[in-house]
């Protein structure tokens, strides 16, 4: 099977959600604009600051060091919450909590005060956010997790290099049996010195030596640690991504032969051998884009490597002007829907307490509504009251920016510009351009916003809006769900708040003939200001709202049997078209139903939010797509993260969609998988991840995504880039001291209780494509690398058994459709052949069909020929997979397989 697929596939990955690498530039071996953001949960607290500072000024010159001069951190911006009132602090401008490098925040359930970070790309891709808590920034207990500033570059290169742990993560083995079949704990580089003991309780004395299995030839039982021991080889400096607390180690594991002491183990069993192929630490690091083709080369003059420190504060209220664009191609339905939107925007989206006015523009820009604060629902209606409703003239979207930020400065001159969203259908025609404004814009600190409506032109206003911080949308004019899911976006709180977070239930687009009937859940996390929002085009419907106890509420003004005590609740709107009900106090929780009755063919809108209940973790779903840009030339990849709360456990198990809407108004759907296949990196991680590349023409794709599951189904089965615990220590007289508080630092796992069904729904966002189209016959994708491989001995105790290959099957193209063969190739002499050479080694095609993409893949080869081999003989093997035109998948992971004869 082929389907249309792309010339010229560049896959970027860059995050354009969380840690926000754009802003952070490594220039003359200094790193600027480096976000620490301090979670609103979190007390104030002036100490808390000063420790920031302290431990990131040690930090730098240990970055320095490790990076062998080439890198150090020069500034750094300090983001409080809005509610720290105590110091004298500046407000911020273009700097938030969700786009921080790093945040402070409450413990993950399941994480502890651990420093770690999220993860969740391939290796060499940056990670989202690094995590510390209050706790640890604090009392950093160096007797646990070492010196604070080499956890702090530890942890930095996880984020900002994609590196992975050295040590045993997740499913990976304290110990294995090297190339000489003698018993290693994993580590790097190989020469660290240490001794193998059993971890139990109490932990003090580490006396009792690991028991071996006759067997496998490894540790019985997973209690089995090595322990390092204090003194080490002479010119041990390695790896930071091991053991950094070991007070020789000072740089990164490398590939160099003329250093063996340290040089990178390739046999140990790690996530970094794992996920990079055997490649170091250094390797990696150097081949990014700090470093890479000499970028940032050794300055040794450099002496003065302390940050700089800004300590700025959140806003403690948002302003936004509407640039609503009137031009004559918005007449009609067009009109009514960026009414309908721009309304429920002032109306349900925004909090209380953030300013707005509106701007409308044509041939020329008018002044709708002066920026007014929201205190009231009178200030809604007021507000709201001001959303134009006449479309004529030209467009010029220009003189529609230019009047808002005038707007900002009559308002408060000394206030920082706030946030312009621009809504617009066509391209401009009239001046002053976008491009004749946009310096101004930026020199004010203006963040731009824009929701393309049906347009592909406005290039211009897309830079503006990548230039200023801000995010760009789009929506078809048969969709009004899509431009009330951006305006929910921009209006959603990005301070990191999650406590009062406005959901959205329910986000559909229905067309009734006559009768329509349909049910939404309201669940345990959510209750509170409940609206169920009805947008209609003709006439007003009839609609019914039936709740979980069985009683009625309806749009009709007059009661009926089986009326709710609350009736009436419904709100109509015939000026802008929507019927509402807010439902008093807290919804009570189970299935809600809905019918809608119209004597015309319609198309309604349904949308359904509620407010988070108080002292309850919310779900929290964060979308992003996996690129450096909106403007993409290939496939991307977009993710879903779903957690219980925010920091909190992943929730697990879930049905999650991606919807994207094409050019052409058609939607395709793309299931996004939480499987640790290819392109998902980690397994039950809550993370949900897919690849988008059908691209059925040029032009803008806007991406929703919707989220079904249990609210059961919290949990966490991972717990990788942290921090590594000192278990213990060798001392040079054999004496072997455990650390109690790492025994009882490991934080427990396990669900947080509470069931029942959930549903959500929320606007991931736009990308553009500028690639070439290939007609469906013209095979170009090859399948998707295969990351999740493993080889077992079929019968341990039959060397002729076979090896039994399991992982998640690729497709014929990426992760869709169903491949067409597979390439098994092995070698008994070094891994590393086998990703620079595959097809030198010992190869074979199994005869197996290839399963449908996203399923579980299980089959046995031959074993291979050991004759005149005795003893324990170490095999590695990877895998290709291939479509019906010949297409390869880059080589597989690397798994190294041992047989006993």
């Amino acid at each position: 099977m082929s389907l249309p697929s792309v010339i010229g596939i560049i896959l970027v990955t860059v995050v354009t959600v969380g840690g926000d690498f754009a802003s952070v530039t490594l220039v003359n071996n200094g790193y600027d604009g480096i976000v620490v953001a301090i979670n609103p949960a979190v007390a104030e607290d002036e100490t808390l600051i000063n420790k920031i500072r302290n431990m990131f000024t040690r930090a730098s010159p240990t970055l320095f060091t490790a990076t062998k001069k080439r890198a150090y951190f020069r500034n750094i911006n300090i983001l409080v919450p809005k509610t720290w009132t105590s110091g004298s602090y500046q407000t911020a401008v273009g700097l938030t909590y969700r786009k921080a490098d790093v945040i402070i925040a409450p413990p993950n359930p399941v994480r502890g005060d651990n420093p770690y970070v999220l993860q969740t790309g391939a290796c060499g891709e940056p990670g989202t956010h690094m995590h510390l808590t209050p706790e640890w920034v604090n009392d950093t207990r160096e007797s646990v997790y070492g010196p604070s500033d080499k956890a702090i570059v530890h942890e930095w290169a996880h984020l900002r290099w994609g590196v992975f742990d050295e040590y045993a993560t997740g499913d990976h083995k304290r110990h294995y049996l090297d190339s000489n079949n003698v018993l290693q704990g994993t580590r790097c580089p190989l020469s660290i010195r240490g001794v193998n003991r059993e971890y139990v309780p109490p932990y003090q004395v580490l006396n009792q030596t690991c028991i071996i299995n006759q067997t496998t030839l490894l540790p019985a039982s997973d209690t089995c640690h090595f322990i390092p021991g204090i003194e080490q080889p002479r010119g041990l400096k390695t790896s930071m991504m091991f053991y950094s607390y070991l007070s020789s180690v000072i740089e990164f594991c490398h590939s160099d032969p003329s250093d063996p002491v340290n040089q990178h183990n390739t046999e140990a069993d790690n996530e970094q051998n794992a996920k990079c192929n055997l490649r170091s630490t250094w390797d990696v690091i150097t081949s990014t884009s700090d470093f890479s083709g000499g970028s940032n080369p050794p300055n040794p003059t450099l002496t003065n490597l302390a940050p700089t420190f800004r300590v700025v504060r959140v806003a403690a209220s948002r302003r936004f002007v509407l640039v609503l664009d009137v031009s004559g191609s918005m007449s009609g339905n067009r009109l009514l829907m960026m009414r309908q939107s721009a309304g429920d925007f002032i109306s349900t989206s925004l909090p209380d307490g953030d300013k707005v006015g509106i701007v409308q523009f044509h041939s020329s820009a008018n002044l709708m509504m002066e920026i007014r604060q929201i205190s009231s629902q009178l200030d809604r209606v007021a507000i709201a009251a001001g959303i134009p409703g006449i479309a004529g003239g030209s467009t010029c979207i220009g003189c529609g920016i230019y009047a808002a930020m005038n707007e900002m400065e009559r308002h408060d001159a000394n206030e920082t510009c706030g946030n312009i969203i621009v809504l617009t259908d066509g391209k401009e025609n009239q001046p002053p351009y976008v491009n004749d404004v946009s310096q101004l814009a930026i020199q004010k600190n203006c963040v731009v916003n824009a929701i393309l409506f049906t347009t592909t032109e406005n290039s211009a206003l897309v830079d503006l809006v990548t230039a200023t911080g801000g995010q760009w949308f789009f929506a078809q004019d048969r969709d009004l769900k899509r431009l009330m899911g951006s305006f929910a976006v921009i209006a959603a709180n990005d301070d990191g708040d999650v406590r009062n977070l406005v959901s959205t239930v329910s986000d559909c687009l229905v067309t009734i003939k006559l009768y329509l009937r349909h049910s939404v859940i309201i669940d345990s996390t959510v209750g509170i200001n409940t609206t169920f929002k009805f947008s209609y085009q003709s006439q007003v419907p009839t609609i019914v709202l039936t709740n979980p106890t069985g009683c009625l509420h309806y749009s009709l003004s007059i009661p009926l049997p089986g009326t709710c005590a609350s009736h009436p609740l419904a709100n109509i709107d015939t000026t802008l078209k929507f019927v509402e009900f807010v439902i008093p106090g807290r919804a009570t929780i189970g299935t809600w139903n809905y019918s809608i009755t119209s004597m015309y063919s319609d198309t309604v809108s349904v949308s359904v939010t509620s407010k988070t209940m108080g002292n309850v973790q919310p779900i929290v779903v964060l979308t992003r797509t996996r690129s450096n840009s909106n403007i993409v030339l290939g496939p991307v990849i977009i993710e879903a993260t779903v957690t219980r709360g925010d920091p909190g456990l992943p929730v697990l198990n879930l049905t999650v969609v991606a919807v994207i809407e094409t050019p052409e108004s058609t939607e395709e759907r793309l299931q996004l998988l939480d499987n640790g296949g290819s392109p998902d990196m980690v397994r039950n991680d809550g993370v949900y991840s897919a690849m988008f590349f059908n691209y059925t023409s040029r032009g803008r794709y806007s991406i929703q995504v919707e989220v079904n599951g249990s609210l059961s189904n919290s949990g966490d089965t991972t717990f990788t880039s942290k921090a590594p615990l000192i278990f213990g220590v060798r001392f040079p007289n054999g004496t072997v001291a455990g650390n109690p508080e790492a025994g009882e630092s490991q934080p427990s796992t396990g669900g947080t209780g509470g069931g029942g069904g959930f549903t959500r729904v929320t606007t991931g966002g736009a990308i553009e494509f500028a690639g070439e189209v290939t007609p469906p016959e013209f095979d170009t994708l090859a399948p998707i690398q295969i990351n999740d491989l493993t080889a077992t001995q079929e019968d341990p105790n039959d060397v002729t058994s076979g090896i039994r290959l399991s992982f998640t099957a690729p497709g014929d193209d990426m992760a869709s459709g169903r491949a067409t063969s597979y390439k098994v190739c092995y070698t008994f002499g070094d891994p590393t052949h086998l990703s620079t050479n595959f097809d030198g080694n010992i190869c074979h095609t199994p005869p197996v069909q290839p399963q449908v993409a996203n399923t579980r893949e299980s089959f046995i080869i031959k074993s291979p020929d050991t004759t005149g081999m005795t003893g324990s003989i170490r095999m590695a093997i990877a895998v290709k997979a291939l479509d019906e035109m010949g297409n390869e998948s880059p080589v597989s992971n690397l798994v190294i397989l041992r047989f006993f004869i």
